[in-house]
Order: structure tokens, then C-alpha cells, then sequence
């Protein structure tokens, strides 16, 4: 270990690093139509309508672009902006879009799965941020609109799961050492039986070297949104004191391994022409992770955590191109992801 200057890690560092997105939201549903699923094109334009006025009303409509759901590739790239794997109930041809404001990370879901979905995402530890600004749209919504709602339950919505306060917050955590030492499922299996979902950003796959992770709440029923948060955050500190332990445990067993897989993802996003999207967030994650051990002070960290969620496919596509090949998006991402290293 003598010829290793390795930056000692803090805690505080980490704290502030180990979370890079973080997400609000809530689901509610118009008291006088039937869920999403059930609707027919005449409700759903009428429940789209309603919506609308009640967003016109309260005087939130100069702060969104209305996407319409026949706008796929601006569609699909909103779901990859707001980490949204969320389906389309029934026939695609009834009334939803997306109200969306990109810059600030706000929006509005509508007659997707729900009639309305809140969502403020923003990178970084800001969950109480993100649960202000949804609040104070929600209350504005809700003075135009009679959402569905029960006394004894509270917000009825299509899943069981979200009956209640309707609220959901995310955590995206970056956990490499947790993941190279294998302690990843053992932690999943111990947040589920909590009541958290805990799952790989890429959920297709499941690949445990992307190393990135959301941490959710599953239930919303008998307990308040500050509560919720609240506890998601206490859920947080564990977590990071878990990795904290593993990247001390990965420097006094493996360094000499480690760097070098460090150092190779550096070299391959240095200077790799075409790159695809799984292979991208899998040397993003080893570059940050290096520069928590003071390999690289030529990369710009922020912005690296930023192009995580702008380099899938989706984000990438042209709206205004019919056609794009593999090759140009790989390219493109390539390129997007080599703007992080300072000097080039």
C-alpha cells in the first residue's frame, strides 16, 4: 500500500456525493370519472379537459409545454427525464400528455396510468426540495379540482399501493463498493421487507455494475408525506454508512484491481468513439468511484452525475428526425459523456 496515495474518504464528502437524484411525487385521480383504466375517448377528453382548465385556473399554465401523447419520442424522453417507467392504461388514442416544465425538473402526468401524477425530480440530495414544489401545485390544482378521496383510506388511486397519501419519494444512491462486495441483494431483501423498493436504474437488466440505485417507498396508507420523507432520509444515512465501510474494506483488499478497472473505464470514455448505454453508466459509475479516492482531478463530478440521465436512447433521439441509426446515438452519447473531462 506504500506506493498508493489513496485520499482518504470522508463521510461528508459522501454524504453529499452518494445521492444524485433525487424525486417527488403524487398521484390523484378526478373524484367524478373512473380510473384511467376504465375510461372511454368521451371521459377521457372530458377528464383531460378538466385538467386542463384546472391547471389554466390556477395559474400554472405559462410555466409548462404541453407534450401530447402522439409526440412519442418527446414522450419517451420525458419517462427517461423523470425516471418514469410508468405504462399507458388502455387504447393510446384517448386524451393524455404531459405537462412539463425541463428546466426546473416539474411535471404533470396526465391520464397516464392515474388521471394526475405530480412529479419534481432534481439531481442531487434535495428530496424536501422536491416535495415543496409538488406541494404547492398539488394545493393549487386542488382548488379547481375535486380529487377522488376517501375518509377512512384518503386518495384513491388505480394501484392499491399508492392508496392513501399518494405520495411517492425517490432516492438514486451510487453504491460501487457495496456492489463489487456483493452486499447489494442482501441490502435489497432487507429494504423490501421494510416496505422499500430498491432496484438497479437500468430495471430491464438488472445489471448490478451500473452501480446506481432508487430507493422508493411502498406503501403510502397511515402514515403522512413528512413522514415519509423523513424516513427515506434516516433510510439514507444507513445506507451511506454502509458504503463509507465498503470503499474502506475495497482500499485494504483489492486497490491495486480496483484502479486498474478504474483507470481502464477512464481511458475507454476518453476516448471511445461509439458507446452504448449500459456499457456508458457502467464507466461513468467506476470514474466516480475513483475520484472519491483521488485518481482524477481533471473530471468535472457534477456534470458527471448530470449525463447519467441524459445519455439512454430516448433522451438522445431527435424529435424532429424520422430515423436515427445505433451508431449516431452511440456516437452522440460518446460525445456528450467526454464534455466531463476538464481541459478537453
Amino acid at each position: 500500500m506504500n506506493d498508493y496515495k489513496i485520499r482518504k474518504i470522508s463521510k461528508e464528502y459522501l454524504t453529499d456525493n452518494l445521492i444524485i437524484f433525487s424525486q417527488a411525487k403524487y398521484i390523484r385521480n378526478i373524484d367524478e370519472f373512473p380510473f384511467v383504466i376504465a375510461l372511454n375517448e368521451k371521459n377521457a377528453k372530458e377528464s383531460f379537459s378538466k385538467i386542463y382548465k384546472g391547471i389554466y385556473e390556477s395559474e400554472l399554465i405559462n410555466d409548462f409545454e404541453l407534450v401530447a401523447i402522439r409526440e412519442k419520442k418527446k414522450i419517451d424522453r420525458c419517462l427517461d427525464v423523470f425516471m418514469e417507467k410508468t405504462y399507458v392504461a388502455n387504447n393510446v388514442n384517448i386524451a393524455r400528455g404531459i405537462y412539463i416544465n425541463e428546466q426546473k425538473r416539474v411535471a404533470i402526468f396526465v391520464n397516464f396510468k392515474d388521471h394526475i401524477k405530480i412529479m419534481s425530480s432534481a439531481l442531487g440530495n434535495k428530496l424536501d426540495e422536491c416535495y415543496s414544489i409538488i406541494d404547492k401545485i398539488d394545493d393549487k390544482i386542488s382548488e379547481q379540482i375535486k380529487y377522488a378521496y376517501d375518509g377512512k383510506y384518503g386518495f384513491l388511486t388505480s394501484s392499491l399501493m399508492d392508496v392513501g397519501t399518494g405520495f411517492r419519494s425517490n432516492l438514486v444512491f451510487h453504491l460501487p463498493a457495496l456492489s463489487i462486495i456483493g452486499y447489494i441483494d442482501k441490502l435489497r431483501d432487507a429494504l423490501i421487507q421494510i416496505g422499500y423498493n430498491f432496484e438497479n436504474i437500468l430495471k430491464e437488466n438488472d445489471i448490478s455494475e451500473s452501480h446506481y440505485y432508487m430507493l422508493s417507498n411502498k406503501f403510502t396508507l397511515g402514515v403522512s408525506e413528512k413522514e415519509i420523507v423523513e424516513l427515506l432520509k434516516d433510510l439514507s444515512r444507513e445506507i451511506i454508512s454502509k458504503e463509507v465501510a465498503a470503499r474502506e474494506t475495497l482500499i485494504n483488499s483489492r486497490i491495486r484491481v480496483l484502479e486498474n478497472d478504474i483507470k481502464r473505464a477512464y481511458g475507454l470514455l476518453k476516448h471511445a468513439t461509439l458507446i452504448k448505454y449500459e456499457e456508458a453508466i457502467k464507466y461513468i459509475s467506476l470514474i466516480k468511484l475513483g475520484i472519491s479516492y483521488g485518481f482524477f482531478n481533471d473530471v468535472d463530478e457534477n456534470y458527471l452525475d448530470k449525463v447519467v440521465f441524459e445519455i439512454s436512447d430516448n433522451y438522445l433521439l431527435e424529435p424532429e428526425k424520422k430515423v436515427i441509426s445505433k451508431n449516431d446515438i452511440e456516437y452522440t452519447r460518446s460525445k456528450k459523456i467526454k464534455k466531463c473531462f476538464i481541459g478537453d
